[in-house]
């Protein structure tokens, strides 16, 4: 089997978020992957209303190594979704869960239920791990030269700033 590296687009459709809660609660959901962070808007949840809809959809543009037959990722990309109360709450980060962002199918979106494990630093919002979750949708696009492209674009550009910045 002969690996390549591919340029993807990973697209992640947050669906929506199960959760109990006791008070009118308002949360928002972050995916982080090392330093890179793309969050939710903050949606409502009370005690009669235990899921939160997001409906919300980031796209992902990666490099990943692929068998070159089939093109399918041959290595894990690990990243993480974090359930955060809203700033006016307080923000505490309340649970997370890490999921592989490769186990996508081209063109359509699987989708898959993450549970979430409370986090230590959470001491004002107990949930029950077994039937609190995520529910998202990976899907993943063939993307020709656009990292590169990107890369190559911004060091161009910061070539320039460095030039401007030396003759000043």
């Amino acid at each position: 089997m002969t690996t390549i590296q591919k340029e993807i687009v990973i697209d992640i459709h947050l669906k929506h978020l199960k959760l109990k809660v006791e008070e009118k609660t308002p949360l928002r959901v972050i995916w982080s992957r090392g330093k890179k962070q793309a969050k939710s808007q903050v949606k409502m949840l009370n005690e009669s209303l235990d899921v939160a809809v997001f409906d919300e959809k980031f796209q992902i543009n990666t490099v990943l190594d692929v068998n070159e037959e089939t093109m399918e990722p041959v290595k894990e990309k690990i990243s993480k979704m974090t359930v955060a109360l809203d700033k006016s709450k307080g923000g505490t980060l309340i649970g997370e869960v890490e999921f592989n962002m490769t186990d996508f199918e081209y063109g359509q979106y699987k989708y898959r239920t993450l549970f979430l494990t409370k986090l230590p630093a959470n001491d004002v919002l107990d949930f029950d791990p077994e039937t609190t979750y995520l529910e998202i949708g990976l899907k993943g696009t063939k993307q020709d030269g656009l990292v590169q492209k990107r890369m190559t674009e911004i060091k161009q550009q910061m070539d320039t700033s460095l030039k401007d910045l030396i003759k000043s």
